[in-house]
């Protein structure tokens, strides 16, 4: 058997890179009205030290004026439309606040994970099929959390993660990333992978005009969302007795749990 190499797909995050368009319009609006405030006091004193006699012509005068004020109109327009922009994206940042709270899905292979066992869901497109493939998570760390062998096969595999670590214990809160390990059919064969990872929206910001999703430290840009749902009833772990162990139940009306009412001793 080959040995398992990790798959990362090649991931570009797109930024904007647009200017400060508000203090350029102002700087540009400024020093058009400082060059037409030194052109007329040149036109001034030109006429006031012309020979009455022979005038100087006033036509290229008026035509320099008819300049200088349809640039000046021209600026305005575009102050009134870059005005106009900041409300368009004031708008779409407040309808993306209505992220903030739920489990969006995204391209990458970065996550938050809230620690409240909501868990996350994973995403994977392999192009060809391979022999084995196993998913990982991995801390800040950089150790693994969790491990798991899913489906080698190609096309959209979904993979859902309550949370849990490999010690049967809740992660703790905070950001993670997802690393497939393949053993290749062919180990000459190139096999390419496309990743996708939930996680739960924690802010929303702008960037150069371009909204971004804040998931812990985690900021993915809103153009790489492709889902959004509200988040799943947390699970609970109970406390062990002493001498016992912890049981991971649901926290809903059917939660098993010590009690008064607690079911013990059979099976569903």
């Amino acid at each position: 058997m080959s040995d398992p190499i990790t798959l990362t797909p090649n991931q570009v995050v797109p930024t904007s890179q647009s200017g400060q368009i508000f203090s350029q319009a102002e700087t540009d609006s400024t020093a058009l009205a400082q060059d037409f405030d030194d052109f007329l006091q040149l036109l001034t004193t030109q006429l006031q030290n012309q020979d009455p006699l022979d005038p100087t012509d006033t036509e290229t005068f008026t035509d320099q004026i008819t300049q200088f004020n349809q640039v000046e109109q021209q600026i305005g327009t575009n102050a009134k439309l870059d005005q106009l922009i900041a409300a368009t994206q004031g708008n779409a940042l407040q309808q993306a606040l209505g992220y903030v709270g739920l489990d969006v899905s995204f391209e990458g292979q970065e996550f938050y994970n809230s620690g409240d066992g909501a868990g996350n869901r994973f995403v994977y497109d392999l192009s060809d099929e391979v022999e084995a493939l196993t998913i990982r998570v991995v801390n800040e760390e950089g150790d693994t959390v969790y491990t798991e062998d899913v489906s080698p096969l190609p096309g959209l595999q979904v993979v859902e993660w309550d949370g849990i670590g490999d010690d049967g214990q809740l992660v703790a809160a905070g950001n993670y990333e997802l690393k497939l390990d393949v053993v290749p059919i062919d180990p000459t064969e190139a096999i390419s992978v496309e990743l996708g990872v939930s996680s739960r929206v924690t802010g929303v910001e702008t960037r150069g005009g371009e909204i971004f999703l804040a998931m812990g430290d985690v900021v993915v840009p809103l153009s790489q969302v492709f889902s959004a749902e509200l988040p799943k009833v947390p699970i609970q772990i109970a406390a062990p007795d002493d001498g016992g162990s912890a049981d991971v139940t649901d926290s809903g009306d059917d939660t098993v749990a010590g009690g008064d009412d607690t079911t013990s001793g059979g099976s569903a």
